[in-house]
């Protein structure tokens, strides 16, 4: 999902601030596990917030932790629980 400024200053103010937090997780966790930085992005000329959520992990990068249930206020009617499959997993 991405979230878009439209021109508005105070949401630009913010979304300036973004790279100096990402710019604190980097020197506090090795480079080479942190993600790259890409909240931040454009629509035309507009800046963007980018946002998602990984409710699924491959199976095999999750082998020494424990496997969760999906809570009823995620999924209500079981449809995630359904698409993990054998190949994903849900964890925190």
């Amino acid at each position: 999902m991405s979230i878009t400024r439209l021109g508005l200053d105070d949401i630009q103010n913010q979304l300036n601030i973004i790279p100096d937090i990402a710019a604190l997780f980097t020197r506090a966790i090795s480079e080479d596990k942190i993600q790259y930085n890409t909240i931040i992005g454009d629509l035309e000329e507009f800046s963007t917030l980018n946002t998602s959520n990984q409710y699924f992990t491959p199976r095999k990068d999750a082998q020494t932790v424990e496997e969760l249930a999906f809570n009823h206020d995620i999924d209500p009617y079981g449809n995630l629980s359904r698409l993990l499959g054998s190949t994903h997993v849900h964890i925190l």
